[in-house]
């Protein structure tokens, strides 16, 4: 978990998260477990950011399809 936590201070979410996921696989000891779940937890994109993506994504399709429209 020491390897986790300095990703995680380092500001490599992705790493972190794959580095904690990695000892929840290996049968860890109960408070490595504990860690490595709030670490995930931690890590976890907020599910704001996915709504603020899929309108993006449907603004951009709209855009695309009025330009081909009026072509």
């Amino acid at each position: 978990m020491k390897t986790a936590w300095k990703l995680y201070n380092a500001g490599d979410m992705v790493a972190a998260r794959r580095e904690a996921s990695a000892v929840l696989a290996d049968s860890p000891s109960a408070p490595d477990a504990q860690q490595a779940k709030e670490l995930i937890e931690r890590t976890k994109p907020p599910p704001f950011a996915w709504y603020l993506a899929a309108i993006a994504a449907a603004l951009i399709l709209a855009m695309i399809a009025i330009g081909i429209a009026h072509h």
